[in-house]
C-alpha cells in the first residue's frame, strides 16, 4: 500500500488563497492541504479520517513512504484518543490495505520480507501534550558474505562532474493510492455498528469542514492586529516575537480552553493578553463531521513585528 500523487497539479501554490491549514485552488475549487508542516502520523490520521474524499495536498515526495506498522500505530493512537470511534471500521480498513500491499503488484520485485518482531508500549503520546508514541522495533537476521579484497586498487574515474546539492521538490495534486483497494460489499461496518452522534467530550483534530472565523482569514488577522494589547516592554524589543496559540471552538462557535503552545519570547503579561484576545472573539462557524457541528481544535500563529526587528 502506497499513497502517491499520480497526476501532479501545475497550479501555482503561492497564488492560492491562504487559509489556516490549507489553501484554496480557484482552478478546481478545492482546498489543498499543506502536509509539508505535518508529522507523518498526522498525515496518516488525516488521510484515514478523509478516506472517502478526494484529498488534494502540498507535500514532499518522501512523506509518502508509509509503512504498515506506522499506519497501525497512527490508528491505535487515534482510537485511544477517541474511544467512541468505530474501531471495527479501522481494523478492517488496515487489514484490507495490508492485504493489498502483499497481493498487488509484481511478486518478483517484492521478495518475502524478514520476520518482524513488534514491541508495543502502553504509553501514548501526543506532540502537543507531551506523551510518547507506541514504538515498533524490527529484528532481522541477515546472511554474512565474505568478500576477498582485490590485490590492486581500482582507480576512480577522472572528471567526475559536480552535481551540486540535492534539491527537495514539493508536489501538488490529488493524493491517491497507487494500488487502489476494492472494498468487498459484504464489509459494511455500519451494519454492525451504526454511526453515533459525536459526544460532547470528543474534540476533532481534523474535522471534515474546518471552523471558520466570520469574514475569513483576512478578517481574523485584522481582528488580531486591532485588538491585541502589546505590553510596552515587548514593543521595545529589537526582535520579532511569535506566539502560537491553540484553543477549542465549540459546536456553537464559542472559543474556550486557550493554551499557549509556543512563545519565542516567554512573557506572562503578553500571554495573558493573547488569552483575553482569543476569548473575546466573535462566534466562529463551527467545524463539521458528517454534516453535524462538532467541537474542534484551532491553532493560529501571532507575529509581533517590531520596527527594529
Amino acid at each position: 500500500m502506497k499513497y502517491a500523487i499520480t497526476d501532479p497539479c501545475h497550479e501555482d501554490w503561492d497564488k492560492m488563497k491562504i487559509g489556516l491549514i490549507s489553501r484554496h485552488c480557484d482552478s478546481c475549487q478545492k482546498s489543498v492541504m499543506d502536509f509539508t508542516q505535518m508529522r507523518r502520523e498526522e498525515i496518516i490520521e488525516y488521510l484515514l479520517s478523509h478516506a472517502d474524499e478526494r484529498v488534494c495536498g502540498h507535500i514532499y515526495p518522501h512523506q509518502f513512504d508509509f509503512k504498515e506498522e506506522e499506519i497501525l500505530v497512527a490508528v491505535k493512537k487515534y482510537v485511544r484518543k477517541n474511544p467512541k470511534t468505530n474501531l471495527a471500521f479501522y481494523v478492517l480498513a488496515i487489514g484490507a490495505m495490508m492485504a493489498a500491499s502483499c497481493s498487488n503488484g509484481d511478486s518478483s520485485s517484492n521478495p518475502t520480507p524478514p520476520q518482524v518482531q513488534t514491541i508495543q508500549s502502553d504509553t501514548i503520546s501526543d506532540s502537543t501534550e507531551t506523551s510518547a508514541l507506541d514504538t515498533l522495533e524490527t529484528s532481522t537476521a541477515s546472511d554474512t558474505l565474505e568478500v576477498k579484497a582485490a590485490k590492486k586498487d581500482i582507480p576512480l574515474p577522472a572528471n567526475i562532474p559536480d552535481i551540486g546539492e540535492p534539491v527537495l521538490h514539493v508536489l501538488d495534486g490529488e493524493v491517491a493510492l497507487s494500488n487502489p483497494i476494492d472494498t468487498p460489499p459484504v464489509v459494511d461496518p455500519e451494519a454492525f455498528y451504526p454511526p453515533e452522534p459525536q459526544p460532547d467530550s470528543v474534540i476533532a483534530q481534523f474535522p471534515e469542514v474546518q471552523a471558520e472565523y466570520p469574514g475569513g482569514v483576512e478578517a481574523l488577522f485584522k481582528f488580531v492586529r486591532d485588538s491585541l494589547e502589546i505590553p510596552p516592554h515587548i514593543a521595545e524589543l529589537e526582535e520579532n516575537v511569535r506566539v502560537y496559540v491553540r484553543f477549542i471552538i465549540s459546536k456553537k462557535g464559542k472559543t474556550s480552553n486557550v493554551e499557549i503552545m509556543r512563545n519565542t519570547y516567554p512573557d506572562r503579561s503578553l500571554e495573558v493578553n493573547v488569552e483575553k484576545l482569543i476569548l473575546s472573539m466573535p462566534d466562529w462557524t463551527p467545524g463539521q463531521i458528517n454534516g453535524q457541528p462538532v467541537h474542534s481544535y484551532m491553532i493560529i500563529p501571532i507575529k509581533i513585528q517590531n520596527d527594529r526587528g
